[in-house]
């Protein structure tokens, strides 16, 4: 008899979290898909709003300032006049500022618990202040390559600014010349700041998803991981290059030989966390 009720118990309250579950996805993508300001505040999504809300109280840390949304698919305009539509990371982040900024597309997509989990690990950037230590590496680099450069110029008497001043101030050179000079130049400088960011950007992962498991539970946040995937395969299309790199296996040798600088891989991100719950 004791058993019977206890099934009973949890029979029911499955069918009650399950139906809680439902009817909050719903009301997430309705709110969203009914409002169309790119800043979402509590008065207009109160649904998005009060779950970032009992985020950031779970992780003891403020409130975002300012919770912005944006599309997946956008439109890029090139120098001859080309249009064409690209792909922007579907994804949850945080800025420098503290602010939260979300693909659109993860909330009119996915289940509110998988939302909840991909937003999860936004919230833990922010405790982790990952933003802000990005920006510092980028910047010390940067530094560093241009006093480097000043550094080698002045020692070897290398005439870097006769040099750019024979390309700047040519008459017969064209503005479009220019302009691809000084872009190439800028290129080189900032390279180096470009990939210790995406260094230290990789080796902060897994500590992030660890301090999201803290606050909500690991499961959810592995279903955040996976969910954003499926959401990316139905955005993104796989061009002849990748095609040919998946078909030669290139993408699992470059995994191999670049891992101590490359991102993880959502798979490994996913590995990772399910061996913690173990």
């Amino acid at each position: 008899m004791h058993k019977f009720l206890l099934c009973t118990l949890v029979m029911l309250s499955s069918s009650t979290y399950l139906v809680c579950s439902d009817y909050r996805t719903e009301a997430l993508h309705e709110e969203v898909k009914s409002k169309k300001n790119p800043i979402l505040t509590r008065d207009t999504h109160p649904v998005v709003y009060a779950m970032v809300e009992n985020l950031a109280a779970a992780a003891g840390i403020n409130m975002p300032r300012y919770i912005s949304v944006y599309d997946a698919e956008g439109m890029v305009v090139t120098r001859s006049g080309m249009i064409y539509k690209v792909t922007k990371d579907i994804n949850a982040w945080v800025d420098v500022a503290g602010d939260l900024h979300i693909c659109q597309e993860i909330l009119t997509d996915l289940p509110y618990d998988v939302v909840e989990g991909i937003v999860a690990v936004a919230i833990a950037e922010k405790v982790s202040n990952k933003p802000a230590k990005l920006a510092a590496v980028g910047v010390g680099t940067f530094a560093a390559t241009v006093a480097g450069v000043y550094g080698l110029n002045k020692m070897y008497d290398l005439k870097l600014g006769s040099l750019l001043s024979s390309i700047f101030y040519d008459r017969y050179s064209c503005y479009s010349a220019k302009q691809d000079a000084l872009e190439g130049l800028f290129f080189l400088l900032i390279l180096p700041a470009l990939l210790a960011v995406n260094v230290a950007a990789n080796n902060l992962q897994k500590s992030i998803d660890i301090k999201a498991t803290e606050f909500i539970g690991t499961q959810q946040v592995i279903d955040g991981i996976k969910g954003r995937v499926k959401l990316k395969d139905m955005y993104s299309k796989e061009n002849i290059f990748s095609r040919i790199a998946n078909a030669l296996q290139l993408k699992s040798i470059y995994n191999f030989l670049f891992y101590p600088v490359r991102a993880y891989t959502e798979d490994e991100r996913v590995q990772y966390l399910s061996s913690l719950a173990l």
